[in-house]
């Protein structure tokens, strides 16, 4: 017996056919019209991730400096510059740069958010005493409301602290 090669192909009565112009010319815009709807929201994303990562990361700094006052028994100074867009944690070293003071520069990647307000009864520093008080001045004078702004595209973030607890929360 001889085998041919046309043997083990597979026919079809009925003929193959393809996709025309037009139908591939649908998909495509259908494609490219749900990339132009998707891509600024998935910039969106992007800017509200890096905003809520930059808010926790104050809450956390912030928890830190007061943990610091309430251990080494002494008042711990955190200065916000909204011009700078960064703030500055006094008398604690950096990790990186233990002669310099502890700084995060909020315009800076990873986060790259605007320091909106910090305002502390209209000052733009908070102190925490060694019992974890938030205060305005170091000899101990309190503040009504403490608040923390944060923007990054058209979204806000405020982070409020108490400061009676000087816990920092972002609502």
């Amino acid at each position: 017996m001889i085998w041919s090669r046309t043997a083990f192909i597979a026919r079809s009565d009925t003929p193959r056919r393809g996709y025309s112009l037009v139908e591939i010319s649908i998909v495509l815009i259908l494609i490219a019209t749900v990339a132009a709807i998707a891509a600024p929201r998935y910039a969106r994303a992007g800017d509200r991730y890096r905003l809520d990562a930059a808010a926790h990361r104050i809450v956390l700094d912030l928890a830190e400096a007061r943990a610091i006052a309430r251990s080494e028994n002494r008042t711990v100074r955190v200065q916000f510059s909204t011009t700078k867009h960064r703030y500055t944690v006094l008398d604690v070293p950096d990790p990186i740069d233990a002669e310099s003071d502890y700084r995060v520069e909020l315009d800076e990647p990873p986060y790259r958010v605007h320091l909106v307000s910090a305002s502390f009864d209209a000052k733009t520093e908070v102190n925490f005493n060694p019992y974890g008080s938030a205060v305005i001045h170091p000899s101990g004078r309190s503040f009504d409301a403490g608040t923390i702004t944060i923007a990054s595209g058209g979204d806000q973030r405020v982070i409020t602290i108490d400061s009676f607890t000087g816990e920092a929360t972002q609502p």
